[in-house]
């Protein structure tokens, strides 16, 4: 019986070398598409900046809530010496937020605080992202 000739050895890294070029771009087309989903997702997010004398328990992170639904989260928060000023991000693309519209910070019983809108608008955001300010 002859023994079996070994595998040349450019042949064996070569085989590593595909399957590591593999694993790469399958790694990076995964992260492409997650970085995708994230840009399309968050391209109807909008701003809104409100000025409140008190803030009443209000901290980064609480929710903003329409007709019992949370549709944003406050992003920023200044205090400073003519009132509180926040700057909520609204992701919720079909509802859109006049100035006219009655914003108050409401704290419940139990839970925390959050701020509450009433009779906001369905339809596309009036303002773009870059421009949305009430004060």
């Amino acid at each position: 019986m002859q023994p079996q000739p070994a595998m040349p050895p450019g042949r064996r890294s070569l085989s590593k070398t595909l399957r590591i070029a593999a694993i790469l771009i399958t790694m990076t087309l995964i992260l492409l598409t997650v970085a995708i989903f994230a840009f399309v997702k968050s391209s109807d997010d909008y701003h809104v900046q409100l000025t409140f004398t008190d803030a009443q328990g209000i901290r980064r992170g609480a929710a903003v809530v329409y007709r019992g639904v949370e549709i944003g989260r406050v992003e920023e928060l200044d205090v400073e010496e003519s009132g509180v000023h926040l700057t909520l991000r609204i992701t919720e693309g079909d509802v859109t937020l006049q100035e006219s519209d009655d914003y108050a910070i409401v704290q419940p019983v139990s839970g925390p605080s959050y701020v509450s809108v009433d009779h906001a608008r369905t339809g596309a955001p009036v303002h773009p992202p870059e421009d949305t300010q009430f004060r």
